[in-house]
């Protein structure tokens, strides 16, 4: 059964051909022109200071044609990599890197839905019936290692935002949220609904609008709630 769960989708050529279709789409896309190729390094030398792991529609093509990814979960990743990118680069830049951003939030919400469809497709077709706090816990695993839930692994360091805990009442992040579901601490999905909604509103409320890290809860906000209604099928 696990293998039928979220992310556990295997790259075959059904999802292959899916996965290209949903490329084609993003990059005929006008405002996706800045992510189609790599960001020139003469050009942007700054980029590459900035940017830990540089991605690209081009290099997802490339990778995507050559069976780099095993599952329709690392494809996806790759692309919210792209948008992630692009969040931490332009959040603080001119009139131009503004737009950028904007462009790269609407390019990650057309990504999550696109994405959503497709498991929502093939879960209905092979998923074998699980319990539903036993399906939203191997979300809650997956949502952990999605590049733009970078911010929101662990709990925050005092030492990195020394005034979080008092302007932030009741801090949450997916590891406690993990951890509170093996402890027996978290039992019910309503209850880790509550617990992950805090996780998006702290990081939104905290960092402010039109911040990196506000758009990437926004995006991650929306990923999970499509997630939690398909498998409490509200």
């Amino acid at each position: 059964a696990m293998e039928a769960l979220h992310g556990a989708i295997p790259m075959d050529v059904e999802a292959r051909a899916a996965c290209q279709a949903l490329l084609r789409q993003l990059r005929e896309d006008p405002s996706s022109a800045p992510f189609r190729q790599p960001v020139a390094r003469k050009k942007v030398p700054l980029y590459y200071e900035i940017i830990q792991q540089p991605m690209d529609l081009k290099t997802i093509e490339t990778n995507l044609a050559s069976g780099a990814f095993r599952t329709l979960e690392a494809f996806a990743n790759a692309l919210r990599l792209v948008w992630r990118n692009a969040f931490v680069f332009n959040e603080k830049g001119d009139r131009h890197g503004r737009l950028v951003f904007e462009h790269a939030v609407a390019l990650a919400l057309a990504t999550e839905e696109a994405v959503e469809a497709l498991y929502a497709e093939r879960l209905e077709r092979t998923g074998e019936p699980v319990p539903a706090m036993q399906r939203l816990q191997l979300e809650l695993f997956h949502m952990r290692a999605n590049p733009l839930a970078l911010w929101f692994r662990d709990p925050v360091s005092p030492e990195l935002c020394p005034d979080y805990h008092a302007r932030i009442g009741e801090p949450m992040d997916l590891h406690t949220c993990l951890t509170a579901i093996d402890y027996g601490q978290i039992t019910k999905p309503a209850q880790l609904e509550a617990a992950v909604h805090l996780i998006w509103t702290n990081a939104r409320q905290y960092n402010g609008e039109g911040s990196a890290i506000d758009a990437a809860a926004l995006v991650c906000c929306v990923a999970w709630n499509a997630r939690y209604a398909r498998v409490v099928g509200s």
